[in-house]
């Protein structure tokens, strides 16, 4: 299983760290806790890109 930190997915979604985080925090994103590090499996994010997610059209309407 492949993982991605925060920053990679940020950059991926082209979103800001700060929301990934933000999502993973409510639950919106599953994310891997390694002590303090965050961890996002690769397949989340393929899934995320290939079926939307509301962050993904927030993403959209603010021009990113």
């Amino acid at each position: 299983m492949a993982l991605a930190t925060v920053a990679t997915a940020a950059e991926r979604l082209k979103l800001a760290e700060g929301t990934i985080r933000a999502a993973i925090r409510q639950g919106a994103i599953p994310a891997i806790r390694l002590g303090r590090r965050v961890r996002i499996s690769e397949a989340v994010l393929d899934a995320l890109e290939r079926c939307g997610h509301p962050l993904l059209s927030r993403r959209a309407k603010e021009g990113g």
